[in-house]
């Protein structure tokens, strides 16, 4: 909640989205992109350190060779079924952490190998990619009819697209 509210009502969040969005526009409008750019690095390198020294320090107390072989595949499918929003990643982190709970009981019970877990993610983000595939081959196909205008009614990412 901290870092959202940081991203989405500060001076600084609005600084650090303007350079995401467009650096040149940024320089423009008076800011410095490759400090906002070296900051939030420095920033997200900090937060990383802190996460992982709570989760090896706190948790077990030392590092495991195999810890970890798929956190960060785990965190990409976290942040894109949540939309990028606070909420959605709270409801998605929730969803892949039960399903990697759930795993090895799920084999014991009824024998099901927990690689399936990864094939399940693999699937969501199949279907997420192909939304986004499905959205840009449309707009092609209008592109290509002489549509001036095209209606979207879905929403992505939290907001009302408009097109």
């Amino acid at each position: 909640p901290i870092v959202w509210w940081i991203l989405a009502r500060s001076t600084f969040g609005f600084e650090i989205r303007t350079v995401g969005a467009n650096p040149n526009a940024a320089r423009y409008a008076g800011m410095r992109p490759a400090v906002v750019t070296m900051t939030t690095m420095a920033a997200s390198g900090l937060l990383a350190g802190l996460a992982g020294v709570v989760e090896i320090l706190g948790v077990t107390g030392f590092i495991n060779t195999s810890y970890g072989t798929s956190v960060g595949f785990d965190a990409i499918s976290v942040a894109l079924l949540g939309r990028a929003h606070p909420v959605g990643i709270l409801f998605s982190a929730i969803l892949f952490g039960a399903m990697r709970a759930g795993a090895p009981e799920m084999q014991l019970d009824a024998g099901i190998p927990v690689e399936i877990i990864d094939v399940l993610q693999g699937i969501i983000l199949l279907f997420l990619a192909a939304d986004i595939l499905v959205r840009r081959l449309l707009r092609i196909r209008v592109a290509r009819a002489g549509v001036d205008e095209l209606q979207t009614v879905t929403r992505s990412y939290g907001e009302q697209t408009a097109r």
